[in-house]
């Protein structure tokens, strides 16, 4: 098998059907560069786990994502999760397509298709960290390449992944609209996190775990955290009313939020998070689980192609 040849996984439900829409403006760009590629759609939700491991058992190397958030979460946990490959050994682009594309954001990539493909044919890899989520309920392991949400976070993404499943893909007002549905019935919760440094009990409306900056479709709920530093950035917005919410949402989306008495931030390695009660968990805007959970990162981990930075 050709080495060069490009493992390529479409969704074509992405960013309301614009991974089929676009398939073949995109293509037309990577043939333009002369880039060699197999391709493949997906059929079904986590299609692309079953995709990235029959691409590695197939001996190739290079997988490039058509896709959003979701599609990059499920071949990164088919990586991590594969027997015979080291991470190391797999180089990863992606060209987003999706509606979020929060990873892209969080790594400079443009959504421009042929400013993405330009970037895509440098070539410059950079070793990024992963996060790791454990489930002791249930034993269930999930990896994230950008950010897991708890409580309130976790509760909206329920409720966008329902829909997407019935009927593709949701738009960023329509994540604002489902946003704004469950803040009106969310609650506040007890929470307890544990890490090597330090103590959190306390309310808990909303957090992030995060190795990126971005979630939610352009929120910056992490916004000092690097994705090659080897830590988990820590975000926990208390006991905060449902109004002040509303009045200060435009600061969730500059990241100016963290500086509000509610918010707490820390940076840690390793995290425990328990509660009396039950608390969701979402990774990369997918469903994963509830509390309790363990976090950890595993450091420069995943090879991508990412824009080079001065």
């Amino acid at each position: 098998m050709n080495t060069q040849i490009w493992y390529t996984i479409i969704n074509p439900k992405s960013g309301n059907g614009k991974g089929e829409k676009d398939w073949s403006e995109i293509r037309h760009l990577l043939e333009d560069q002369q880039i060699l590629f197999d391709f493949h759609f997906t059929e079904k939700p986590h299609h692309a786990i079953n995709l990235t491991h029959e691409a590695l058992d197939q001996g190739f190397k290079q997988i490039l994502i058509i896709g959003g958030d979701g599609t990059m979460n499920e071949v990164l946990n088919a990586m991590m999760t594969h027997s015979e490959v080291k991470t190391s050994e797999i180089t990863i682009g992606v060209i987003p397509v999706g509606t979020g594309n929060d990873w892209c954001r969080s790594q400079d990539i443009p959504h421009d298709y042929k400013k993405a493909i330009e970037i895509f044919c440098r070539g410059h890899k950079k070793l990024l960290d992963v996060g790791k989520a454990v489930f002791s309920n249930t034993g269930t392991i999930r990896y994230f390449s950008n950010i897991a949400g708890i409580g309130f976070d976790a509760e909206v993404v329920e409720a966008v992944q329902k829909k997407r499943f019935e009927n593709g893909s949701v738009s960023t007002l329509g994540y604002l609209w489902y946003m704004l549905k469950e803040l009106m019935s969310t609650k506040i919760k007890p929470l307890h996190l544990q890490w090597k440094e330090g103590l959190y009990e306390g309310p808990l409306l909303t957090g992030a775990v995060a190795i990126g900056q971005y979630n939610g479709g352009g929120m910056k709920q992490a916004p000092d955290a690097i994705s090659d530093d080897g830590l988990l950035d820590i975000t926990v917005v208390g006991n905060m009313s449902k109004l002040k919410i509303l009045i200060n949402l435009p600061r969730l989306y500059s990241g100016s939020f963290v500086k509000m008495k509610e918010v707490s931030q820390y940076r840690t390695e390793q995290l425990s998070m328990t509660s009396p009660e039950t608390v969701p968990v979402e990774t990369d805007g997918e469903t994963a689980g509830c509390t309790p959970v363990d976090f950890s990162v595993i450091p420069s981990t995943l090879n991508v192609i990412v824009p080079i930075r001065s």
